[in-house]
């Protein structure tokens, strides 16, 4: 990739930044620039900021103290007018940096109107977004409480991009917040890696029982094959040996079994991908009218589950009651970015199963074949026999064919043990299946949609994430059915 001679590096950030998050916020925005200055393989760069309080002064703190390199500010109103939203602290900090640095842009000039503000704000930050290379964003992960705020913009540079996940251009820092939003992202985050945990140690266990199988199955040929029963000590190693690794086997399998790492990954799978559908309808401000999900109940973990979802619900009455700003804008962008991310995981599966199952297919018919030939060859020993004929090296040749009569049929099995496990040809097109169900629901959500009104676009935006749900659930259904067919077959 070519490099950048100098690299426009803008802010957008929330106002409000905690002073126990004011270092982790400065460190992180060095980071960040140092490394989109290694991705442009530059060391020049401006720094494009509207010197807000909070992220964005950080920011300019960190460009002119660390790099020691020059701002250019865009502001939405003239300083006079700008500063009648600072605090007294603030607008000495923000006249130094003005007086030191240029003014690259003034939005509006005078004093707008009140209902112009929100405007002037939200015109500020997409002259940032048009005009640089890379963008820092600095968000507790909320809805925009006013026009022109920090989701706004991300929204705004995230559907400019046209794909909401594969935006190369912008860098996010996430804040922390105490809002539900937080608790059902920290909720979700758990659930995710829990998942992830029981998952991986489930395949270990069975991928480690296929293998001590195998190797059982490897000393019983080497024994039967090549070692008489006049060989004791060998005998005594190869038998020891066999029984160890079954024992191996056995241990393991009960140890999965007893740890309940296949339950509780399906359990948790299931958990997260619930919170993740609820994260979305919480930030776009739309009730869950999912019956699937409406019907989580009982007790537990499932409980509190239903405890969300109606959380989730009053928090979409209480906003839907009130008059705070609706941004269709953001509401768009979390549920496309639902469906992107939902698509690239889908995608991203296909591709590492690739062709592993056709290849596992045909190396067993490489097996099978070789095994065949193996019995003829046995066969045509014994026949020889009998007819007092034997070919050079016959008894060697004898030791061998006992030896891949007993590992072929073992290494047929333990490949179709891992095919049988993954299951790669069903999940492949149950994978393709959904990923195509999720490109149509975008595609009829993307439909005339910026030529729709506010409230049409609402209700599009709450059939989709409603079409989209119901898509994931069928999904995760699935995919526990064939999972949990795994789990008979395994205890059968």
């Amino acid at each position: 990739m070519k490099g950048i001679m100098i690299l426009k590096i803008g802010v957008s950030g929330k106002r409000q930044v905690e002073d126990c998050e004011r270092r982790r916020v400065y460190e992180e925005i060095y980071y960040s620039i140092k490394e989109l200055l290694i991705k442009h393989r530059t060391i020049d760069f401006i720094g494009y900021t509207a010197l807000a309080e909070g992220a964005d002064m950080i920011f300019a703190e960190v460009v002119t103290k660390e790099y020691f390199k020059p701002l250019q500010i865009v502001l939405p109103f003239d300083e006079v007018e700008y500063e009648s939203d600072f605090t007294d602290s603030s607008k000495i900090i923000l006249r130094n940096y003005i007086r030191e640095h240029k003014v690259a842009k003034v939005v509006t000039e005078g004093k707008p109107a009140d209902e112009a503000r929100d405007e002037a704000y939200y015109a500020a930050g997409k002259a940032l977004v048009d005009e640089c290379d890379e963008m820092i964003f600095v968000w507790d992960g909320l809805k925009p409480e006013g026009k022109g705020g920090t989701a706004d913009i991300i929204a705004y540079q995230a559907l400019k991009a046209q794909d909401v996940l594969q935006n190369n251009a912008s860098t996010l820092i996430l804040l922390s917040n105490s809002d539900l939003l937080g608790k059902l992202q920290q909720e979700f985050k758990c659930s995710d890696m829990e998942a992830i945990r029981n998952a991986t140690n489930y395949r270990r266990s069975w991928r480690w029982s296929i293998f001590f199988g195998f190797i059982v199955a490897t000393c019983f040929a080497i024994k039967t094959g090549f070692y008489t029963e006049s060989d004791k000590n060998a005998q005594f190693w190869f038998t020891f040996l066999e029984v160890f690794f079954a024992f191996a086997g056995f241990f393991t399998h009960y140890w999965a079994s007893r740890k309940e790492w296949h339950e509780n990954y399906l359990e948790e799978r299931q958990r997260s991908e619930v919170l993740r559908i609820l994260i979305c309808y919480y930030s776009v401000g739309i009730p869950v009218k999912i019956r699937s999900l409406l019907d989580e109940g009982g007790s537990g973990r499932a409980a509190h589950t239903a405890k969300l979802i109606v959380s989730v619900n009053e928090a979409a009455e209480l906003n839907a009651q009130s008059d705070k700003y609706v941004s269709r804008y953001f509401n768009e962008f979390v549920v496309r970015g639902l469906i992107d991310e939902q698509v690239n995981y889908h995608k991203r599966k296909i591709e590492r199963m690739g062709a592993k199952h056709p290849q596992l297919e045909k190396a067993n018919k490489v097996i099978g074949i070789l095994f065949l030939i193996n019995l003829l060859v046995h066969f045509s020993l014994i026949v020889g026999t009998r007819f007092e004929w034997e070919p050079l090296f016959a008894e060697s040749i004898h030791h061998w064919a006992i030896f891949f009569t007993i590992l072929f049929p073992a290494l047929f099995a333990s490949v179709e043990g891992v095919i049988y496990f993954n299951e790669w040809a069903v999940m492949t097109g149950h994978l393709k299946l959904t990923q195509q169900n999720l490109i149509e629901a975008k595609a009829q959500l993307l439909i005339g949609l910026d030529e729709i009104s506010d409230d049409g676009a609402k209700d599009r935006l709450a059939n989709t994430l409603n079409l989209t749900t119901s898509i994931m659930l069928n999904d995760n259904k699935n995919w526990m059915l064939i999972f949990e067919s795994k789990e008979v077959g395994q205890r059968l």
